[in-house]
């Protein structure tokens, strides 16, 4: 072996793909790491947040005789919505809020309620779009609720987030079909 030539590297594997090329360039990819990790590790966690799940399908305003029948949550729970503005649910989803105790689902309020009342429709402009929203409220007490339309007039679906809406639960309910 002629003096003239270098002994062969041995960085590894990973240093020769071309890591780094020497213990200095090494310390700062290293230093580089640890800087960026935290700020990857914010921007994904702030990105989830953004993603969360908005309206099913398109805003919607429904005509208060639209309205009426009864609407079905995925898991069996019951609206029906009477002409006469009263209502009878049985086992429905919903973001309830308690005004008296000041909590709501989510936060202590059970997402899931049976019981009677009255409801009133409202259409309202949010961000540009006319929607109808639905306020029910409970008797006794001073427990209700509230859903945005949505969808398309054939497959209408009255909707709210249930608790923090950065969780993305949704409460989704559908029009009941006549048989």
């Amino acid at each position: 072996m002629p003096w003239d030539s270098a002994p062969p590297r041995r960085y590894g594997k990973w240093l020769a793909l071309g890591g780094c090329a020497g213990a200095l360039s090494c310390g700062a990819l290293a230093l580089l790491t640890m800087l960026l990790a935290p700020v990857a590790a914010i921007t994904l966690i702030a990105l989830g947040r953004l993603w969360v799940p908005g309206a099913p399908g398109d805003a919607l305003v429904l005509t208060r005789i639209e309205l009426v029948g009864t609407w079905q949550d995925g898991h069996g729970g019951r609206l029906a919505l009477a002409e006469d503005g009263t209502f009878r649910a049985s086992n429905v989803c919903g973001d309830y809020s308690d005004s008296a105790l000041e909590t709501s689902s989510g936060f202590g309020l059970a997402s899931v309620r049976t019981g009677t009342g009255t409801w009133e429709n409202d259409d309202s402009d949010f961000s540009g779009e006319m929607t109808t929203e639905i306020r029910s409220d409970y008797v006794p007490g001073r427990v209700w609720t509230q859903y945005e339309a949505s969808g398309t007039a054939a497959a209408p679906m009255l909707w709210t987030y249930i608790g923090d809406p950065d969780h993305g639960e949704r409460c989704i309910l559908k029009k009941e079909t006549a048989r």
